[in-house]
C-alpha cells in the first residue's frame, strides 16, 4: 500500500523518524524526484543506513548524542 500511496499522491519528501536499521527503506520504492530523510538516535543505525543506501536523495541524521 505505501508504494501505491507514494506513487499516486506524488509524494516528494518522506520523513522516517526512528528509521532504525533501514528496514522500512528496503520496503519502499523511492521515486527519483523524492527526498527521503531518516532520523534515529543510534549512530550504529545511521552508519548502517548510510552504507546500505547510497542514493543522492537519501539522508540520515542522528538526533541525540551523549
Amino acid at each position: 500500500y505505501i508504494n501505491y500511496f507514494i506513487a499516486h499522491q506524488e509524494i516528494k519528501s518522506i520523513l522516517d523518524i526512528g528509521c532504525g536499521d533501514g528496514s522500512f527503506t528496503k520496503e519502499i520504492n523511492i521515486p527519483n524526484d523524492t527526498f527521503y530523510h531518516g532520523i534515529d538516535i543510534l549512530s550504529l543505525n545511521i552508519n548502517k543506513c548510510k552504507n546500505l543506501f547510497k542514493y543522492k536523495r537519501l539522508f540520515y541524521l542522528m538526533i541525540y548524542n551523549n
